[in-house]
């Protein structure tokens, strides 16, 4: 009697668990909206509605887990894209392009306002709008927006922005975000950075994007009293030729890491400046990992790092560009400290070059006072400044300034008047395999096996007897893998 009881409970339990199953698929609906549609049809690819607008309203009936698949062709919707409904966390609402057809809404944006959660943006272009591409502004959940392979360009301020007070948790993965804030690099807003980001919380994970060619920053930031941005993934980005810096972050306990960051600040005219920066660390983040990147062809200098206990491994900056849209720049660097500068960044396993030989510009560090390069922990890094044409001691790839003796001074100097500082660090040719095409090292590199072995959590997988120096490890051939962008 009890065995039978047991499986008469057995079965109701799997009939609950079926029902319930196909009462999620019956819920889960796709819509679909073409340039011959009528919102007053169905909505059925048969019968489709007509406006985007209509199709992400309350007036439409989707519900959350349903799918609005949009076919080829031009929307335009210059008073913008507003969604009234949500989704759940897990039945998140997708709009989308259908089938890989090319889908664009010129002019026109997206705005999600407060409390508009989980939905999905896939396949999509916004461009020429008079506002922001993505304007997502409010309170929203963590992990309320994913876009992914959609493109956000030429519109008059940001491709992204995410306002706060609390914007959540926002997922940016393989879009194209570039000309924003400029047309033929006239400037046409008061903004135009590519992401940027205000608000006292929220995260992003951006992954893959191509962010370019933006009137202001490539990644940016509110002040450091709105926005923090702890516990976000900056990862492989190609963040090219940004009218400003490529990124400035505010954030703590994040990974900035396998980015390419080149010709940002360039154009930069603000003379206060003298060309922007490719990455600033803000003076309060704090333990931020940025490792794998590479650095290269800024305005003024390739990293500006502000904040305090970080940690830079494994990352190549180069500087090798120089600063021609206002004459007069007086010194620039690869690296610079300023007086105000924390202290406790890591920097092991790092390429550290300038290739400039003007005058005051060919220095691989300048600090505004020395102790700001003592109160960090140096090893293992390679710097190489081959072309100083300035009198000596000008001429040296250190300018620290109220340092002991001269404020000039070669890596052999730091090792004997700083130790323990630098005691594993190389002045050499890194050897790349095909600069600047190429970063890979070649075999005879002396940044192969030169590397310091980092422990837990930051004991990252190498080849050979130690890590290598650099963005890239060399794996035994002199076939590199050359850099594409994403």
């Amino acid at each position: 009697m009890i065995d039978v009881e047991n499986k008469v409970k057995a079965l109701t339990a799997t009939a609950l668990i079926v029902v319930s199953f196909l009462t999620i698929c019956a819920e889960a609906r796709v819509f679909y909206v073409a340039t011959n549609g009528r919102n007053t049809n169905s909505g059925t690819i048969n019968s489709p509605w007509k406006t985007i607008s209509y199709a992400v309203g309350s007036s439409s009936g989707i519900n959350p887990g349903d799918t609005i698949k949009v076919r080829s062709g031009n929307y335009s919707q210059p008073n913008g894209i507003y969604p009234l409904v949500s989704g759940t966390p897990n039945a998140m609402i997708v709009l989308m392009n259908y089938d890989n057809e090319t889908v664009t809404i010129n002019p026109g944006y997206i705005r999600f306002n407060s409390g508009k959660n989980y939905w999905k943006l896939q396949g999509l272009a916004f461009m020429h709008s008079g506002d922001n591409g993505i304007h997502f502004t409010g309170t929203h959940a963590v992990g309320s927006l994913v876009v992914s392979y959609c493109t956000f360009s030429y519109h008059q301020e940001n491709g992204i922005i995410l306002v706060g007070p609390d914007f959540g948790g926002v997922t940016i993965n393989d879009c194209t975000i570039e000309w924003n804030g400029e047309i033929d690099g006239v400037p046409t807003g008061s903004e135009g950075s590519g992401i940027v980001m205000y608000g006292s919380a929220g995260k992003i994970w951006a992954r893959r994007n191509l962010i370019a060619h933006n009137w202001a920053k490539g990644i940016s930031h509110g002040t450091a009293s709105d926005w923090q941005a702890d516990s976000s993934i900056i990862d492989s980005n190609l963040v090219i030729d940004n009218f400003e810096s490529g990124m400035d972050w505010w954030g703590d306990n994040s990974y900035i890491r396998y980015n390419y960051f080149s010709l940002n600040g360039t154009r930069d005219t603000e003379s206060e400046e003298w060309g922007d920066k490719g990455l600033a660390i803000a003076n309060n983040a704090s333990g931020n990992l940025i490792a794998f990147n590479v650095i290269k062809s800024s305005g003024r200098w390739e990293l500006d790092p502000r904040g305090s206990n970080n940690y830079f491994l494994h990352n190549t900056l180069i500087k090798d560009h120089y600063y021609t849209a206002v004459p007069g720049s007086p010194y620039a660097a690869t690296i610079i400290f300023w007086a105000a500068n924390g202290a406790g960044n890591y920097f092991k396993n790092n390429i550290i070059i300038n290739l400039c030989s003007q005058r005051l510009h060919h220095y691989a560090i300048i600090a505004e006072t020395y102790q700001r390069y003592t109160d960090q922990i140096w090893d293992n890094n390679l710097y190489w400044c081959p072309n100083p044409t300035s009198p000596s001691p000008e001429n040296k790839p250190f300018k620290l300034y109220n340092a002991p003796g001269s404020i000039y001074k070669t890596l052999a100097e730091i090792k004997a008047q700083f130790p323990p500082e630098e005691a594993h660090s190389l002045y050499a040719n890194p050897e790349f395999w095909a600069y600047p095409d190429s970063l890979w090292l070649r075999e005879s590199s002396p940044a192969v096996n030169a590397g310091a072995i980092l422990q837990t959590p930051f004991n990252f997988p190498y080849i050979g007897s130690a890590p290598d120096i650099g963005r890239f490890e060399y794996t035994g051939t002199d076939s590199p893998p050359w850099l594409n962008s994403p």
